[in-house]
């Protein structure tokens, strides 16, 4: 790619240094830029949000990796990924925008990284929000009602009903689907494997991927216009695709052994 660009006229920096910009880049400003980029959606008159659901899915990068503890007589194997948690708002037409994301490690809990998504958040549509029982949590019930919505998120056990935030899961939760729907849209496109060996480099790339979604979102709508859009896009996704030929060598020396 880089020798591409450079036939074509433009000046290049070398490969070391894309590696190294990726490296220092923060990932609070690319969490920004995803809610930055659902605001003008969110604002729209005409569209009429319907609900909001939360839900987290995987991506996986590296190596597969043995765990500390063992089940029988060998270690369990189990494949390097990262965690994202997307908060995503959906309309009368069944389209959907990223309201706001996290990333983790693997095995990070939901609730934790929810829990810092609604943080950053001061309103939210009047809207029910969704969750599976995995977000079963008091606490995070409770941060959603003081930002305006009603809860609904499933509950683990029968016993836990008493409590008034977990009575609004049977009215609205059989419409949590729609988000796996997005999930799927994302790694059909833009893959649910990223090549690279570290875990920040990991979580970088699965927060520009939600950016990427509302980019594509708001050329959509008409927001944008699509060539800037499009080229906004391929220069996210070009630096942490780049890092593929840092470690290239490195994967193929492993698989090897």
């Amino acid at each position: 790619m880089l020798s591409i660009a450079q036939q074509q006229g433009f000046r290049v920096p070398s490969l070391r240094a894309y590696h190294y910009r990726v490296h220092v880049l923060d990932s609070e400003l690319l969490q920004r830029l995803v809610e930055a980029a659902s605001r003008p959606l969110l604002e729209q008159q005409q569209r009429r949000w319907k609900r909001l659901i939360a839900d987290g899915a995987g991506f996986g990068f590296g190596q597969k990796y043995l765990l500390k503890w063992m089940r029988g007589s060998q270690l369990r194997q189990v494949s390097s990924h990262v965690r994202l948690v997307t908060l995503v708002a959906v309309d009368q037409h069944a389209q959907s925008v990223i309201v706001s994301c996290s990333c983790g490690g693997p095995y990070r809990s939901e609730v934790k990284l929810l829990e810092g998504v609604l943080r950053r958040l001061d309103k939210l549509p009047d809207v029910p929000l969704i969750a599976d029982r995995g977000l079963d949590a008091v606490g995070l019930m409770q941060r959603v009602k003081e930002l305006g919505c009603p809860v609904a998120i499933g509950v683990k056990g029968t016993w836990r009903v008493r409590n008034p935030l977990r009575q609004g899961w049977k009215k609205s939760g059989r419409e949590r689907y729609r988000v796996e729907g997005m999930y799927g849209l994302l790694k059909q496109k833009l893959g649910s494997w990223f090549a690279v060996l570290r875990e920040d480099m990991a979580k970088k790339k699965a927060l520009a991927v939600a950016l990427c979604y509302n980019l594509y979102m708001l050329v959509v709508s008409g927001h944008l216009d699509g060539s800037f859009c499009l080229i906004l896009s391929a220069f996210i996704w070009l630096i942490s695709a780049l890092l593929w030929r840092l470690c290239s060598r490195k994967i193929a020396y492993n698989i090897r052994l």
